[in-house]
């Protein structure tokens, strides 16, 4: 609990319940200044009694209900602080007998408690950094085996980079796709002696169209490669053999084609068709054989090597970046644990300290309120006597012998409940 915030208008609503009672008194003023100009006409009450007169009594009643109008609010908002300081006082009795023990359960179970959450934290922080140590060792690994590949055919191959002319793929396919397209119309006149529809007959031409650059591809590569791989000379040998046979029949057919067609003398011979075809695939080889290395194996140890660079540079650094962030982590929680454990350390030495700051604050909350009750309780006493003042003027007023009755002789207070309880006192009941 704290003393500084504690504030006698959140409890107590002064300004509401000295409103009512004012609207009230002045109420009474009116009417029993009125009645007191009626009665003093009368001459009453009369100059020998001792007593006082009804409307007396009906005033002192009236202002008696504010006193009980007061109690109705007030002993309810007492009773809670009062409650507590009871309840408290009573703690701290048994507190003080057995607070070597009390202290004692405190620390052991606070410090279990901190061992606990340092157990889980470590744990949770262990099973975190082995998480991306295991994904540091598989990128480093792969990262190394693909270094250690890539060296030792570097060694064994003598250089470390492969050697290719024309480096971009694409433009290999390009050029290959082209000269399938520029075997087109030279296959379409060869199946056409077949005398198919013309849908079928580009469908056959078509499929030369692939054939000749997918031959001519790894032929570059046979030829490029030969010397690691003593077959390729062989199958490029075959492959060389069978395309340029397939040129000179496919040469003849083209002639034989163009004869039908026009009776004059072709102006193409078979030849030229050969020589056409022939210098297509011929293309085709060259540019295989630059966009190649002499030795895949370097090729492919080398790619891997900067897949795997690549992959490298990429992901450690978040991965570091990671791990620093759990460490910190890691130290931020421990820190708070610590700082949690200082707290409630503190906590047990200061019971009895803060136990009598809770018993203080309960007092002057206590008699906060009393007070503020008996200051209402003396203002009702006197809007009592002022207003019994105001009746007792306006009858003397009007009294046709203007002689004072005996029994104004004296004013009685009213009976004041909240000035009958004490305020507390923590020094005494501590």
């Amino acid at each position: 609990m704290n003393d500084s915030n504690f504030r006698i208008e959140d409890i107590v609503d002064s300004i509401k319940i000295r409103q009512q009672l004012e609207e009230r008194h002045e109420a009474r003023i009116i009417k029993y200044e009125t009645d007191g100009s009626n009665e003093g006409q009368l001459d009453l009450p009369r100059d020998e009694d001792t007593k006082p007169s009804e409307i007396e009594f009906t005033i002192r009643n009236d202002y008696k209900g504010d006193i009980q109008y007061l109690v109705g609010i007030g002993l309810h908002l007492l009773d809670e602080p009062h409650f507590q300081y009871n309840k408290l006082v009573a703690k701290k009795q048994d507190l003080t007998k057995n607070l070597d023990k009390i202290q004692k359960d405190g620390f052991e179970k606070i410090e279990q408690n901190k061992n606990r959450k340092l157990k889980e934290v470590q744990e949770n922080h262990d099973l975190n950094l082995a998480d991306i140590q295991r994904r540091k060792k598989k990128i480093i690994t792969t990262k190394q085996d693909a270094e250690h590949e890539f060296g030792k055919v570097s060694e064994r191959i003598g250089r470390s980079t492969p050697i290719i002319y024309l480096k971009s793929k694409w433009v290999e396919r390009l050029i290959l796709g082209f000269l399938g397209l520029c075997e087109i119309p030279l296959n379409y006149q060869v199946f056409a002696n077949f005398l198919l529809p013309n849908i079928e007959t580009y469908i056959l031409a078509s499929l030369l169209v692939i054939a000749i650059p997918v031959l001519a591809h790894f032929s570059g590569i046979f030829l490029r490669q030969y010397k690691e791989n003593k077959h390729y000379l062989l199958y490029f040998a075959i492959i060389f053999v069978a395309v340029t046979a397939l040129n000179v029949v496919t040469g003849f057919m083209r002639t034989e084609y163009i004869s039908q067609l026009s009776e004059e003398a072709p102006s193409f011979s078979s030849t030229t068709f050969i020589i056409l075809s022939t210098i297509l695939f011929l293309v085709g080889i060259v540019v295989s054989f630059f966009h190649h290395d002499k030795s895949q194996e370097l090729v492919e140890a080398y790619s891997r090597y900067q897949s795997a660079l690549k992959t490298y540079e990429e992901e450690i650094a978040p991965l570091n970046e990671e791990e620093n962030s759990a460490n910190k982590d890691f130290l931020d929680d421990r820190k708070l644990i610590e700082e949690e454990y200082e707290k409630e350390n503190k906590k047990i030495e200061n019971l009895v300290i803060d136990l009598e700051n809770e018993i203080k604050f309960l007092v002057r909350k206590h008699d906060s309120i009393l007070n503020t009750f008996k200051g209402f309780e003396k203002e009702i006493d006197s809007k009592y006597k002022m207003c019994l003042s105001k009746y007792r003027a306006a009858n003397h007023r009007n009294r046709k012998n203007g002689i004072r009755p005996a029994c104004w002789n004296k004013v009685n207070s009213l009976e004041l409940e909240f000035h009958k309880k004490e305020e507390l006192d923590p020094n005494k009941e501590i």
